[in-house]
Parts: structure tokens; sequence; C-alpha cells
């Protein structure tokens, strides 16, 4: 609590169970996501569940579609030289180095993961602990495009 109230100051905070009076009362809400991440978001308790349910969501088909690229790379290699004709030699070689990009993204992330459970750096270091926050919601954000892009380009072998 005391870490909250000194990084949002001014900020009058609210507990309670009952949904509909928070959905009816706050503007914003901080949520404990796990792991020591602490979620800033504007709106009210729905609005944050339905947001929550995205990402959550998101995150699975990107884990599928990472399951599905290292399946592909396994399965299919006498296939690429077939149809490789319809990608350039630029998006082929691309396309090759997106699965190690997606490895170094997500093992770049389960190391700040690993950094924010530590319960002392919001104590010692709470700069880095916000600077840690941010970097993990770029990581998501990023590997979100290059998942994309590997499903582009993987479609258009």
């Amino acid at each position: 609590l005391e870490t909250l109230l000194q990084e949002f100051p001014g900020t009058l905070f609210l507990v309670s169970h009952d949904r509909a009076f928070l959905e009816n009362t706050v503007t914003q809400v901080i949520a404990f996501e796990g792991n020591g991440i602490l979620t800033e978001f504007g709106g009210g308790y729905d609005d944050w569940r339905r947001f929550t349910e995205q990402r959550t969501t998101e995150k699975q088909a990107a884990k599928q579609a990472a399951e599905k690229a290292s399946a592909n790379k396994t399965f299919k290699p006498a296939e690429n030289k077939k149809s490789s004709s319809k990608l350039s030699f630029k998006e082929l070689k691309e396309l090759e180095s997106l699965p190690d990009k997606i490895e170094a993204l997500e093992t770049e992330q389960i190391n700040i993961n690993i950094s924010l459970a530590n319960p002392d750096i919001y104590r010692d270091n709470p700069d880095d602990a916000k600077a840690l926050q941010l970097r993990l919601a770029a990581l998501e954000q990023e590997l979100a495009e290059v998942l994309n892009r590997w499903e582009l380009l993987e479609s258009r072998r």
C-alpha cells in the first residue's frame, strides 16, 4: 500500500468486492496482475475486465502461432523449395530469422517477469520496476507484431 501511495500521489484508493458499486464509482483501476506487476487502467472495473480478457486471448493466439511456427519449421523442409518463388529472397531470409527473434523476445519477457517477481525491486528501485513494466508492455506489442509478420510471410509460402 505504501508503494501505491508513493507511485500514485493524490489518488483515492477504494477497495470493494461489490463490482456494481465499483463500476459506478471508479474512474481508474490499478490491478495487481501477479508477478509483482501493477497495471493502471483508465475506466471502470468492467472495462478493465474486458481489456484483460482480450489481452489473454491475444496471448493465447500468439502462443498458438509460435507453436505452429515451430511445428511448420520441422515438418516442411521439402515444401520450402517448391513455394519459395512466392516470397522474395529478402522475405525468405526474414522468415527464417523470425523464430529466433520470437525466442529472444520470449526469453527477455521471462527474464523481466523473474525480475519483477522479486518484491525488493519495488522497495529498493521503484524506477527500475516501472521501467521493466514499460519494457514488458513494449515486448508484448513487439512480440505480437513479429508473430503477425511471421503469419503473413508463412501464408504466402
